[in-house]
């Protein structure tokens, strides 16, 4: 009983590890110029993308639930749709989004580069 117990709060704060984390992605999603045209759900998985690189498919789902909880909303559209959009959004860049059979997505390091540059330039140019 006592192991079971150890093992819970274990597993209890890993999982309140990847919560943080999670949120502290979706803090940073206002980052993409408002010319690219993102919603809420894609500047989270572009995000993620661009942070990470390489994404599981759950990671996605993880991060794009507790946005919708949030903001009061729902999840809505599948992840596909997301990635779809967002690879017509940001086209102009020349930018990759790779789909991983079984896993996720993944953006190489120079396109990761290429997207935070591009956010970068767009908001000083605000400024």
């Amino acid at each position: 009983m006592q192991t079971e117990i150890v093992q819970l709060r274990k597993e209890n704060q890993e999982l309140r590890q990847q919560v943080n984390e999670l949120q502290s992605y979706l803090k940073d999603q206002g980052g993409f110029p408002p010319k690219w045209r993102l919603t809420p759900a894609e500047a989270t998985v572009l995000s993620l993308l661009v942070k990470r690189g390489r994404v599981h498919r759950d990671t996605f789902e993880a991060a794009l639930r507790l946005h919708a909880r949030n903001k009061g909303g729902f999840v809505g559209d599948t992840l596909r749709q997301h990635v779809l959009r967002i690879r017509r959004k940001i086209s102009h860049l020349g930018v990759e989004i790779e789909s991983l059979y079984d896993f996720g997505y993944s953006m190489d390091n120079e396109h990761r580069e290429i997207v935070r540059k591009a956010a970068v330039d767009a908001r000083d140019r605000i400024i």
